[in-house]
């Protein structure tokens, strides 16, 4: 199996861990001494700024790859993976809803930024969650830890380990779908050499996600008025169809790449 190495996999793991901490602390002080909860995005801003300017001088670099958009923008590959992974989330989220009293509180961990009240909360958060968010977690996922694995092993270790971890960061009900989403970023990123292409996909991926939780769209039995069983079949089958189409671009491209 092929091995990978890029800008990203050159940054040092004590250094993201120094940057992750600093972030922390300086995020939890802000939210004392200014009752500003910015913690976790604080740090997350951090770590993007800190990993785009040690990238700054390489053909990884923002700069670079923004002048490479125009020439290397797979229009069709971007529309059927972000189809696709909606489907089976939107999928995943409706069977979820009528697992939930099975699933011990707090373990969900895939809340919408939609259920805040305040306007300006409401505001931030969104914006924390379909531009921030994307961002950070390429960066971090598909940029740092993907391309550090698979230069210490393969890229299909690389693959599945970054992965595995994007997905448990996603919670209970978030995680099947985080993990395939993950897979298909990591793929989209080796078939690109950029980031920002990933980045583009996740940042519709988590906009869908919000109108999805906005329209009440995972409500199917309320909207279409049908029985909950009905609503399980139609859930099957959008996961179903979906992962079939989703598992077969995967393992074509995944066999192609390494």
């Amino acid at each position: 199996m092929k091995s990978f190495n890029n800008a990203y996999a050159d940054i040092s793991i004590i250094q993201i861990i120094l940057v992750f901490i600093i972030g922390i602390f300086l995020g939890a002080g802000i939210d004392v001494f200014f009752n500003i909860h910015i913690g976790i995005p604080f740090m997350e801003i951090c770590l993007v700024l800190f990993i785009v300017f040690k990238i700054r001088k390489s053909k990884d670099s923002i700069q670079l790859q923004l002048k490479d958009l125009s020439n290397n923008f797979p229009i069709k590959t971007i529309i059927i993976i972000f189809i696709l992974n909606v489907l089976f989330s939107i999928g995943i989220g409706i069977l979820f809803d009528y697992l939930t009293p099975f699933v011990p509180v707090g373990l969900s961990g895939n809340s919408s930024v939609l259920d805040n009240t305040n306007l300006l909360v409401l505001i931030g958060s969104l914006f924390f969650a379909i531009i921030i968010a994307p961002i950070f977690e390429e960066l971090v996922f598909r940029g740092f830890i993907f391309s550090k694995i698979a230069s210490y092993s393969t890229i299909s270790i690389g693959i599945i380990v970054s992965s595995i971890l994007f997905g448990l960061m996603h919670g209970v009900e978030g995680f099947i779908g985080a993990l395939v989403f993950g897979m298909c970023m990591c793929i989209l990123y080796l078939k690109t050499s950029n980031i920002l292409i990933s980045m583009t996909v996740h940042f519709l991926n988590n906009l869908s996600y919000e109108v999805v939780n906005l329209l009440n769209l995972d409500n199917l039995n309320s909207i279409l008025h049908i029985p909950e069983s009905m609503v399980i079949i139609i859930a099957v089958i959008i996961i179903i169809i979906s992962a079939y189409f989703l598992f077969t671009f995967i393992k074509r491209e995944w066999g192609n790449l390494t």
